[in-house]
């Protein structure tokens, strides 16, 4: 059954009431294992300031060695792409600068993000499934070196748990049983 909103949930300026919400996944040049802990924490810095810039929010930020996920809200008069290219163009220099020698280790060149980049909008579903990507991340990266499944598996698996709104437990359990038997045959 789908959430019926209240108006005071969504943001209003002078013509339009929206409450558009965006997945944004990012993945360093060529998939290099580079980003730390701590560049997680100054990407997320980054990332709200940058957003902040643009008029919109944070909700959620993580992320593996190898990429990051945000998830943030954007008012209807932002292009998506401007604002993602800018992220990536001002990260990657904060990063480059800030961590020169940890960077260097994986490229020679100035460049830290990949050209591509996932964005999808989270088309009404409630923001709880959305931030429960992150729960089942973790629980992937726990369980990677018995499945080892690989990313784009994930996140189409994750859109089809925001689909069928099902519960991250629940879905885990199918993908767990529907592994198994795939091995055992």
């Amino acid at each position: 059954m789908r959430k019926s909103y209240t108006i005071s949930e969504f943001k209003k300026s002078r013509h339009p009431i929206y409450k558009p919400t965006y997945y944004l996944v990012v993945v360093a040049e060529y998939r290099k294992k580079c980003i730390s802990e701590e560049m997680h924490i100054r990407l997320k810095e980054i990332a709200k300031s940058i957003l902040e810039c643009f008029n919109c929010g944070l909700i959620e930020m993580n992320g593996e060695e190898d990429h990051i996920h945000l998830l943030f809200e954007a008012p209807p008069q932002v292009q998506l792409s401007k604002l993602i290219n800018n992220f990536k163009t001002v990260s990657s220099r904060y990063i480059c600068k800030e961590y020169a020698e940890e960077v260097a280790k994986y490229y020679w060149k100035p460049y830290f993000w990949s050209n591509s980049y996932m964005v999808f909008s989270t088309g009404g579903a409630p923001l709880e499934v959305i931030k429960n990507i992150a729960k089942i991340k973790a629980l992937n990266r726990a369980s990677r070196f018995l499945f080892n499944f690989k990313a784009s598996f994930i996140h189409i698996c994750l859109l089809i748990l925001c689909t069928y709104k099902t519960t991250p437990k629940v879905f885990l359990s199918y993908l767990v049983k529907k592994t198994l038997k795939q091995t055992l045959v």
